[in-house]
Order: structure tokens, then sequence, then C-alpha cells
């Protein structure tokens, strides 16, 4: 019996992972037992024993942590005993779910509902969704760690309390001061001195979780002398982990080398040469343009169309500021941002756009400062604008006015999973593998390339951009794609026509007036 015990204590010591593939430790390391193993086996995988080790490198900091904020808490409460007047320290307050009182109705923070599977959320247009795993792993790791602190003194006590599962709860986070949670969860009470006992039992937790004290890192920017005039300069980009050689690179006026894919769209093609006078041309901004012009299925006149438009830029300001290359055979996105791209130079800034992307010119400084060679791309999320004609309704398209700069849900949504338009340095692209050119027609190019930046060593960075906009204009799926690009397609078209509630409004319109009718008849 005894040999039993020592043999289970040791096989709980020196953990063996039978439970996943190649002792990937993908959902068992908030686990008790891997908790307090001594060794775990067998981690053999590079990348797994790097994520191993970053999680329980973070355990140690959340330990030191929470000793800190005990420590404040004490100095808090001894300042209170001995009535000294001290500066308040928010690291010292007890943590509480309601700390923050809001000042205006509208200021409110509500509280979300979770179970294990699902979250319901008034911020959502459809309120319930599942629970999608970057939200469960956060509610693991704030239980892993409620239930540590229960259980801290369990050995001393003869008893310890094992978690079974989150019946329900609530949740909202305070951007000041944190996260809360209201958790009803489902234990199993365990004695072990004296009579056994296991009982399952039931309790509301009242959790909160302080953010960080705010930290300071050093920035790209940093303050230049400039002998020849006496002045400091403070645009002087120092490059991050191996970035450009030359170190006084001024961000702020690099040149953009903008890569415009075409076939017909000769509207489009001038709204977007318009505006790109008013930001670039007019401006003597640092950029040029490569227009990629595929002819092979497009009339001869709107050929002609393109080329005059581009001409007469050309004209006014210089044709070394706007170059046409013509491609031959059918229209491939990818095959023109490749062709574009190899007219540029390996340190140049690249701009992937589309003709539909209405442009303003704070955009042009966010693609300079986001973009950092052999560092980071640039994957802004634009802004894409519904049907007109179903956000007017009945008005007529020449009285209803479109605010380009309205970015309420009932004008567009934000792509959050768009990845055409992108800014990197040719040498980036190039050291990815560059765009498939084997990929034709519409679609799946920009998620293939992204999918090569996300298995490099460059960083994605990805935020909303208010000065990317994508106008409407009407999709036509072409039933000759290949089936995954088809269906992408068809998506895209659905998700543009309007928002889910004035989808919802029309839908019960209809079924009033069907209504009405039926009870004529």
């Amino acid at each position: 019996m005894a040999a039993c015990f020592v043999w289970l204590q040791m096989q709980r010591l020196f953990y063996q992972n039978f439970k996943e593939y190649k002792g990937s430790f993908v959902d068992t390391l908030l686990d008790k037992e891997v908790q307090t193993a001594i060794t775990m086996h067998p981690i053999k995988e590079p990348v797994h024993q790097y994520r191993i080790n970053n999680h329980f490198s973070s355990m140690h900091i959340k330990e030191l942590r929470q000793k800190e904020i005990d420590l404040h808490r004490s100095i808090a409460d001894m300042n209170q005993v001995l009535n000294e007047n001290v500066p308040l320290d928010k690291y010292g307050l007890k943590p509480a779910v309601n700390s923050y009182v809001p000042n205006l109705p509208a200021d409110v923070i509500g509280w979300e509902f979770v179970n294990s599977k699902i979250i319901s959320s008034h911020l959502n247009v459809n309120p319930r969704k599942g629970l999608k795993s970057a939200r469960k792993d956060s509610l693991d790791d704030v239980v892993s760690e409620t239930m540590d602190i229960i259980n801290k003194n369990s050995r001393q006590k003869g008893r310890s309390i094992d978690f079974k599962e989150v019946l329900y709860g609530y949740l909202n986070v305070d951007p000041l001061n944190g996260p809360s949670f209201i958790l009803d969860i489902l234990l199993t009470y365990r004695k072990h001195k004296g009579k056994n006992v296991n009982v399952p039992v039931r309790r509301h937790a009242y959790l909160h979780q302080s953010f960080l004290k705010t930290q300071f890192i050093e920035s790209p920017w940093t303050s230049a002398y400039d002998e020849t005039n006496g002045e400091i300069s403070s645009h002087i980009f120092r490059p991050l982990r191996g970035g450009s050689e030359n170190g006084n690179l001024d961000k702020l006026h690099e040149t953009i080398h903008f890569i415009l894919p075409l076939a017909g769209k000769v509207k489009e093609f001038q709204r977007f040469m318009s505006i790109y006078e008013q930001i670039c041309l007019s401006r003597k901004e640092n950029a040029q343009m490569h227009i990629v012009l595929f002819t092979k299925n497009s009339a001869p006149n709107e050929i002609e169309d393109i080329l005059n438009i581009a001409g007469k830029y050309q004209k006014k300001y210089g044709s070394d500021q706007i170059e046409v290359i013509e491609a031959d055979g059918d229209f491939a996105r990818a095959k023109a941002l490749d062709l574009g791209s190899k007219q540029c130079a390996m340190d140049d800034l690249l701009f992937c756009v589309d003709v539909d992307i209405i442009l303003t010119r704070e955009a042009l400084t966010r693609i300079r400062l986001n973009t950092v060679q052999s560092t980071q791309v640039y994957y802004p999320i634009v802004f894409s604008q519904y049907d007109p004609q179903v956000i007017c309704e009945n008005v007529s398209l020449d009285r209803c006015k479109i605010n380009t700069l309205n970015f309420t849900a009932i004008m567009g949504y934000w792509r959050q999973f768009g990845y055409g338009i992108a800014a990197m340095y040719r040498s980036d692209l190039e050291k990815v593998g560059g765009y498939d050119v084997s990929i034709q027609g519409w679609g799946k190019e920009d998620v293939d390339l992204f999918e090569k930046f996300v298995t490099s060593n460059l960083t994605i960075f990805r935020a909303v951009d208010t000065g990317m906009i994508h106008a409407f204009h009407a999709v036509t799926c072409d039933i000759n794609l290949e089936p995954s690009q088809f269906q992408m397609c068809v998506g895209s078209k659905a998700t543009i026509l309007a928002s889910q509630h004035q989808l919802a409004q029309m839908v019960l319109a209809m079924g009033l007036v069907d209504m009405r009718t039926d009870g004529r008849s």
C-alpha cells in the first residue's frame, strides 16, 4: 500500500503528459497536477519549450506583482491606523467590483454575461456569441489565480478545494482600474484530516484585477542636435532591431510608393487620382504612383480614358511622379502588386492600395510611422461603406448626402479581416517570398501574404485608420473563380450591403407588408 502511494506521488511530481500530442501542454498548463509538478515530460519541440517557459515566467511575475500589491495594501492599512496624511495610492486600495462611480448615465459600464460556452454582450449587434479562445483563456487564468489564493494554506488546514466549472458569471472592464468578475463557481471541498469528506459546493466569487502601473518605453523618435543651424530636430528616426541602415532617415518625409492594380473602373480611377492630387501631388509630397493596368478584358474606350487621366496628371506634375505599367492576361491582383513592387528598390516603402480607397493626408503619416524596415509591416483596418441606396432608403442618390467621415454603424463597418491594404518595405516583401502570382482573379492573395508575415520574424501592426475609407461599389463574383475565392467574394458581397440592424428592420417591414396583404386577401 505504501509503495502504491509513493508511486502515485512520484507520478504527480514527475508529470507524464499523455493527454496531448508530443507533450505540447496546450490545454493543461493550468491543471493542478502540472502546476505542482517538478518536471514535465515529454517536451521536445523548441516551440513548446519557449511557450511553456514563457508561461511559468509569467506566473512568477504575477506572484511578484501580487506581493507588491500586498505590500502597498499593508502600507495603506498602517497609514490609516496611524492617521498619516499621505497621498492616496490606488494600488493600496482593497479590490472592489464597484470602484468606478459614473457621473452620467452614458458613463455606466455594462456587464457581459458569460458561461463556459457563450458570452452575451450589449456591445455586439448580435448579443449572443461563442466564447472565443482569448476570452476563455483570460477567464481560465482568473479562475486559476483564484484557486491558488483559496488553497494557499490548505495543507496546514488539512483540506483543499478543487475547481470544477464556472456555471455562469458577469464581467466588465473599467478602462482606468481593470476588469471585474462576478462568477458562480462549482467547487469540490475535500477534507483530509480525520474523516475524509468530498462535498460539491457552489460559491459566488467577486474578483477584480488591477491594471499594471503605467510603463514608459523608449520611443524610436529621438532628439538630435543639428550643428549647422543650432536647432534640435525632433523627427530623426532611429530604426528598431536591425531596421534601415540609414540612421538619419526622416520618416515624416519618406517617399511612399503607391502600387495600384487597375482594370476598368474609369470613374473610380478619376476619383482616386483627384484625391491623390489633393493629398500628394499638389502638396509636393514624397510619393510615387505605380499603376498596373490590365487591358485584356477592358473596352478600348475604357483603356483610352484611363491613359488620358494618367497622362493629364503626368503632364501637369511630371512623368517621374506617375508610372503606368501595362500587364498582360486576365486581371490578377497578386500579379499586379508583384509587377508594381519590382519597379521599386529594396529599401523603398510600398503601399498596396485599391482604387476604391479614399485617403486623407493624415493616413500618409501613419503609413510612414507604422512601417519599420526589417521589423514591422502595417495592415490598416479601413472603414468600408455600406450601399448608399440602402442607407438612404427611399431618398434618391442625387439628394442623399453621404458623409465620408461618418464612421457610425449604420454607415459602414471596420474591415477587421481585410488584408488587401498594406504597407511594407520591398526587402521585407521579398524576404517572406512575395505575392503568390499563381493566384488568379479576385481575393486570396492578400490572405496568403498575411500568413507569410505571421510565420516570419516580422511584427504585424494592425490598427483602425480613420484616414482610409473603402467607398461602396457593387460586387460581381465570377462563377469561374476557384471555389474558396468565390466563397470569399460572396461573403464580401453580403457584408457590404447594410448593417445587421438595418437589414433586420427591412426584413421586419417586409413581413408586416406580407401580413397586411394576407389580411386583405
